[in-house]
């Protein structure tokens, strides 16, 4: 039987496999002289000298930083709303009728229209930006919320009921326990959105943030700095994720088969 060591080691082999590959194929492609250094600098380059420049100043660690803050204050209020709107709509069909078109029109909204919006009402800076960050990571969540209690069985609710719970306790020990996996999961979705959709928020009205430095590298024409910076982007968002599910593992033991699938 392999230990636990040897089949981390081999999923991360697998995991590793497909990068190195398009690396390979993509230095081969340059070398070859099938695509101009002017628009895609080999790996070399990327990560070598723009690497040095990128990471040898502070400017990367605070855009990361403060893009993070960003997102986790956007995530958490896009949570907030999203189960309370989602209990409320799923309780009350007057609510839930009420609601149903301004949500259908609304999720639709690219987020890129809604940055003038944003900062017209909201001014330059963080308000407009983790604004932006709430409104498009707040539909997953919502949507998983109303989901999931709508998909409760009727009896659960019926025992609950008769032996007495009032609509609070209903909501604690029922509705949201039962619930939890599909919220969950529109939490994790939420969370790769809120990623997204910060960056481009951070292309105007910010000073730090990821997107503002991708902007300005945009402007000083360091395309080899460009496209560091946009694979780390990759990266911190597959690092978010892999975190989350760490802590939903830590604080959901007995649900991990359901939840993290």
């Amino acid at each position: 039987m392999r230990s636990s060591a040897a089949l981390v080691g081999m999923a991360v082999v697998r995991g590793a496999a497909l990068p190195l590959l398009l690396v390979g194929v993509w230095y081969l492609a340059v070398r070859a002289g099938l695509i101009a250094t002017t628009l895609l600098p080999g790996p070399e380059q990327v990560f070598g000298a723009a690497a040095l420049r990128v990471f040898g100043d502070a400017e990367i660690y605070r855009a990361v930083l403060a893009s993070l803050e960003r997102i986790f204050a956007g995530w958490l209020i896009a949570v907030i709303v999203g189960i309370g709107v989602g209990l409320i709509a799923s309780l009350s069909l007057r609510a839930r009728l009420m609601l149903e078109g301004p949500m259908s029109a609304c999720r639709p909204l690219p987020p890129a229209a809604l940055v003038p919006l944003a900062i017209l009402w909201l001014g330059i800076g963080n308000a407009a930006s983790i604004s932006l960050v709430a409104f498009v990571a707040v539909w997953p969540v919502l949507i998983n919320t109303i989901a999931g209690i709508e998909n409760v069985p009727r009896v659960m609710r019926e025992v609950a009921l008769t032996m007495g719970a009032t609509t609070r306790q209903l909501i604690l020990t029922v509705l949201i326990p039962a619930a939890l996996p599909s919220i969950i999961l529109g939490m994790r979705l939420a969370m790769g959105l809120a990623w997204m959709s910060v960056v481009l928020s951070e292309l105007v009205g910010v000073r730090h943030g990821v997107g503002a430095m991708l902007l300005s590298l945009q402007q000083n024409d360091d395309v080899a700095a460009m496209l560091l910076l946009v694979l780390l982007i990759g990266v911190l968002g597959l690092s978010l994720d892999s975190l989350f599910r760490a802590a939903i593992r830590l604080l959901t033991r007995p649900h991990q088969s359901t939840l993290l699938t």
